[in-house]
């Protein structure tokens, strides 16, 4: 008996220690909709809350007229 109380008790120590609470979303990143958090860095680029480098340039693709050429021909 006493074997079973330790292991449940072992169990919800290691459930509490292990468990990391779900901190609040403060924003959304507005191209890709990705969840940001107290803390986490950002990018604004004109009135605009971007997650990361890579979300500035999709929207900076999306929004202007980009032509791709191969350089030489």
């Amino acid at each position: 008996m006493e074997w079973a109380i330790a292991t449940d008790w072992a169990a919800r120590v290691d459930k509490y220690v292990t468990t990391i609470p779900d901190a609040p979303v403060i924003v959304e990143c507005d191209q890709c909709g990705a969840e940001l958090h107290e803390g986490d860095e950002a990018v604004t680029y004109d009135g605009l809350v971007l997650c990361s480098d890579e979300c500035l340039v999709r929207y900076l693709r999306d929004c202007a007229a980009v032509d791709y050429m191969v350089i030489g021909e």
